[in-house]
């Protein structure tokens, strides 16, 4: 098995912060690997940006109606296989929040503890760098401890940009589509928690404090989603629950 990872990542009117120099620069030191932008129907100039590239392990994916994050990430790894062999597959954040080399502390997790998925979290820490406006921090505190209720696991942060997980798990998660645009993530931790099991689940499932996360302006969530939890989390405990 090939040890190629495949970054897909989600755009949406993404033209003013999009630094496609920053992800070549970051994937020529790193052969193995490649990237995948998907453009969710944009307004400005992000599919110019995308077309301009010129690189053999960057691909890009036009969707031409406004799907949302969710089913954006859902295509785009449904159509890595058409462009790279990869045996490990990711979604990443176009504005790098994250900085992308938190990938390869990620990776060397994965391998470490043979883990089928491997996701940042955005921990408040002695060490870490974690630089967010407090406003935010507390709504996302607030959807946190909701979605580690509705889980039933005691997961920090269901909702950072920057998850890594084995090919041989896509059918499991991104084969159906999603209840949310922007809760997926929670449905991405059930649809692990039916297939494996709670015992299992640990076993597989890791959670990794990031060392340096930051807060970026223009946000794409507007207040409308965050008043629309409620109604989504509903729709996700009922399609879900047992």
């Amino acid at each position: 098995m090939n040890k190629n990872i495949c970054l897909v990542i989600p755009c949406y009117n993404e033209g003013q912060r999009l630094s496609i120099k920053a992800f070549i620069e970051f994937i020529e030191k790193r052969d193995h690997y490649y990237l995948l932008f998907v453009n969710d129907a944009s307004t400005d100039n992000t599919l110019e940006i995308l077309r301009s590239i010129n690189h053999q392990r960057v691909q890009f994916l036009d969707i031409n109606e406004n799907v949302g994050k969710a089913e954006a990430i859902r295509r785009g790894v449904s159509h890595i296989p058409q462009h790279f062999d990869c045996s490990l597959y990711g979604y990443f954040d176009a504005d790098m929040a994250t900085p992308l080399s938190e990938i390869d502390s990620m990776l060397r997790k994965m391998n470490e503890g043979d883990y089928g998925l491997v996701f940042g979290s955005r921990l408040l820490r002695i060490g870490g760098n974690i630089k967010r406006s407090s406003i935010r921090h507390y709504i996302g505190r607030f959807f946190a401890t909701l979605a580690s209720l509705l889980l039933g696991l005691p997961i920090y942060d269901t909702q950072c940009g920057a998850k890594i997980f084995k090919k041989d798990l896509v059918p499991v998660l991104f084969e159906k589509e999603f209840s949310t645009k922007w809760m997926f993530d929670v449905e991405i931790f059930y649809r692990l928690k039916d297939y494996f099991g709670i015992k299992e689940f640990y076993k597989q499932v890791y959670e990794m404090p990031l060392s340096k996360w930051t807060d970026i302006e223009q946000s794409k969530i507007k207040w409308i989603d965050f008043l629309m939890v409620p109604r989504d989390f509903l729709k996700i405990y009922f399609r879900y629950k047992k």
